[in-house]
């Protein structure tokens, strides 16, 4: 990986990381390399960003958990609606 800095109108060569990183002072992003890829994370909270791929597949599993929830809570308010008319019965017959 190698990068460059405009210092003074010209530009220079950046040093790297021990891991091999470079930071962007500009956009505030490091940039490393994973195997043959590159990967970019913000420094401001170390946590990379999201290829298009990793996105798609985060957007699923939130999607699936979502739809599993709202359907929990279905279940839930089915639950209860059965509850309350057993509370109710019982009172109409005692």
């Amino acid at each position: 990986l190698q990068g460059f800095r405009l210092v003074d109108g010209h530009y220079r060569s950046m040093e790297p990381a021990p891991d091999g990183s470079l930071t962007s002072q500009t956009t505030g992003l490091i940039f490393r390399l994973e195997g043959s890829r590159l990967r970019l994370v913000d420094a401001a909270k170390g946590e990379p960003l999201l290829r298009i791929q990793e996105s798609k597949d985060e957007a699923r599993r939130e999607k699936a958990a979502r739809l599993a929830a709202e359907e929990r809570v279905r279940s839930l308010e089915e639950e209860l609606l059965r509850l309350r008319q057993q509370m109710e019965h019982g009172r109409n017959d005692g």
